[in-house]
């Protein structure tokens, strides 16, 4: 009898003890399904965040900075030239200045980065065309130059550069500086009625044929401003300079001006449109269609100078040619800076970028080269590409 009971409780243990364990295991395992799951979902998250994060590189402004290495444009001298030959700048840069960024003067920027000198990969495909990326908007958007047709799904690079121009005509046939002129000191909406620029209707015509046609609106922000700079800045004599003036390099003494030495030399610019009546954007309706030229500030950054012909600075030891920076064209075109105005004559002058690839005044009745500009939405993807000429960044 006892050795049933003793069997009988050993038996009980085994048994206990087994059911123990397969709780045990049973725990175990879902502890391990648990774990699994856990995983899986922390997996999932960051397979989805490596997913964003890649979405997020792909929007235009973060796939130049994984391509460059932006440096601050005060390492610059802006009223010397930028190519490969006299260097001063080549690559990617940035401006964090507010006072110099804040376009239209309502206290809201960001850091405006820009391209500058000979680069060779700031190439884009935008409605099957190549442009040349110029620099970003204080509100994210990116600003782009026509820069020819695509060949092949590419784009030419800066030693075989086709003709960009869309057309060429005089900037007024009368004596203006104005894009579109005031009317009752403002600037009206444009339509056919108002007074205005030439090359107001040749952007338009340009915009509706390649961007409207392919039906590529939709990616262009309606909200860049193009400024029609006409701040008066000094009278010297006879002559009216505007904004533009400041572009051109101030000698400290006038025994320096025979010297080509930067340290010696001061120039100021800014971003900023400091009359609202030089404001045009597409959304007031100022303009039809979000298209216009470059500024002068603009061509300075990218690497132009500018000079008239009574500066004794042209021709210096380095020369003013430049015919290496990404916007050298081999001809003359405008852009939307009035340069001074002859108070005698009442002639009134633009600043041009020239066949030498520098800016100086052109009379606003001679003839010159039309290039569009135009800028993507801030939130524009870049979908394939380097920005090389054989390898462009593309947005569709």
């Amino acid at each position: 009898m006892n050795k049933k009971k003793s069997g009988f409780v050993s038996m009980a243990l085994v048994y206990t003890f087994l059911v123990i364990f397969l709780f045990l295991m049973l725990a175990i395992l879902r502890t391990y399904i648990e774990k699994d799951k856990f995983l899986e979902a922390i997996n999932t998250q960051i397979d989805e965040d490596i997913y964003k994060d890649k979405q997020n590189r792909s929007y235009a402004l973060s796939k130049m900075l994984e391509d460059n290495t932006p440096q601050s444009y005060e390492s610059l001298y802006l009223v010397k030239p930028a190519n490969h030959d006299l260097g001063n700048g080549n690559g990617l840069y940035y401006i964090s200045n507010n006072n110099l960024t804040d376009e239209n003067g309502d206290g809201k920027t960001s850091r405006i980065y820009f391209y500058r000198g000979s680069v060779e990969n700031n190439h884009i495909i935008f409605a099957n065309m190549c442009f040349r990326i110029v620099r970003t908007n204080e509100d994210g958007s990116l600003r782009i130059i026509y820069d020819g047709p695509t060949y092949s799904n590419k784009c030419k690079e800066l030693s075989d550069k086709p003709s960009v121009k869309i057309g060429t005509v005089s900037f007024s046939e009368t004596e203006t500086v104005s894009l579109i002129e005031e009317q009752d000191g403002t600037v009206p909406s444009y339509d056919e009625a108002n007074t205005h620029s030439n090359i107001i209707d040749v952007l338009n015509n340009w915009y509706v044929s390649k961007i409207i046609e392919a039906e590529k609106g939709d990616d262009v922000s309606k909200s860049t401003l193009f400024c029609n700079n006409k701040e008066v800045y000094v009278t010297s004599s006879n002559i009216q300079y505007y904004r533009t003036k400041r572009l051109m390099p101030i000698f400290i003494n006038n025994k320096d001006r025979d010297k080509y030495d930067p340290t010696k030399l001061t120039n100021s610019f800014s971003l900023a449109c400091e009359n609202i009546n030089d404001m045009y954007t597409a959304n007031d309706r100022v303009l039809s269609y979000p298209v216009g030229v470059l500024s002068a500030e603009e061509v300075l950054l990218a690497g132009g100078y500018l000079t008239d012909s009574d500066d004794e600075y042209l021709g210096g030891p380095d020369g003013m040619v430049n015919t290496s920076y990404y916007l050298y064209t081999g001809s003359k075109f405008w852009t939307s800076s009035a340069l001074s105005t002859d108070l005698t004559s009442n002639y009134h002058y633009m600043a041009v970028v020239n066949e030498n690839g520098y800016m100086e005044p052109r009379h606003v009745v001679e003839s010159a080269d039309v290039i569009p500009v135009i800028s993507l939405r801030a939130n524009i993807r870049i979908t394939t590409g380097n920005g090389t000429a054989n390898n462009p960044y593309r947005v569709d």
